[in-house]
Order: structure tokens, then C-alpha cells, then sequence
């Protein structure tokens, strides 16, 4: 069985506070499932969350950074990528910072959530906002 998120997971990958996860849980955005009797505890699959992100991007009208993100998705291979829905995480970590540029978060943040999810940088401890804009400065560069 796949690892279920908690409500701390799912706050510190949207950005969100525990509060905001649970009002989109209660207004039924987002799905998850309630674990124990009484009050029990939520826990949610990886892939309802990637399908909430994925609403949530269709229902946005412009991308964050559109000279960013247009040119990266003209490549088939990582547009399948970031668009498939699964409960793993992507096994490279370029394809998962794109992923989570396109949901809008920024350098530091992307960071932030590399370092959570175990991702390692290749010459540096742990990923920092310079490390991450070099590297999408690096898949700009690829897709012209």
C-alpha cells in the first residue's frame, strides 16, 4: 500500500494551513479519507492530490510564468511526466521542481519541498533558492 499523506503533509506541500486543508477537505475540493472512529484522522492518496493541482491549473487562467512553462510543455516527454497521475513521485528531481513551478510555487519554496521529499542536489547538501533557479534556468535554456 502507498504512503497516505496527513493533513501536516498535505499543508506543507500546498503552502496551506492545517485549517485551509481541512475547509477544501470540508467543501469537498479535495478528497481524503477519515481513518479512526470519533473525530478519526485524514489521510489522502498522492493521486488526489495531483488531481485537485490539476483542476486547480485548469481553472487558473494564465500559468505563473507563462515564458517559463510554454516552452518546456511544446516537450512531449516531460508533459507526460507532469501530467500523469500517480501516487509516486517523479524519480528525478528536475522533473519534480518543473512540476511543482507549474503549480506556481516559488524558488524557495520548491526548495523547501525538495529537501522534505528526500531529493538530493548533485553538488551541494540540500537544495536552496540560488540552486533551484539555476536549475530552471538550465530547462529554459534546453527547451530553445
Amino acid at each position: 500500500m502507498k504512503k497516505l499523506k496527513t493533513v501536516d503533509d498535505v499543508a506543507i506541500i500546498f503552502g496551506l494551513t492545517k485549517e485551509n486543508v481541512l475547509d477544501l477537505v470540508k467543501c469537498g475540493e479535495l478528497i481524503g479519507v477519515k481513518i479512526g472512529c470519533g473525530e478519526g484522522e485524514w489521510r489522502f492518496q498522492g493521486k488526489d492530490l495531483r488531481r485537485y493541482l490539476k483542476k486547480q491549473r485548469l481553472k487558473a487562467e494564465i500559468p505563473v510564468n507563462v515564458s517559463e512553462v510554454l516552452p518546456v510543455l511544446d516537450k512531449p516527454a516531460i508533459v507526460s511526466e507532469i501530467t500523469e497521475v500517480a501516487d509516486e513521485k517523479p524519480k528525478d528531481f528536475r522533473s519534480r521542481m518543473l512540476e511543482l513551478r507549474i503549480e506556481g510555487k516559488t524558488y524557495k519554496v520548491i526548495a523547501d519541498i525538495l529537501n522534505n521529499e528526500g531529493f538530493k542536489p548533485p553538488r551541494a547538501e540540500k537544495f536552496t533558492e540560488s540552486i533551484v533557479q539555476r536549475y530552471m534556468d538550465e530547462i529554459k535554456k534546453e527547451t530553445y
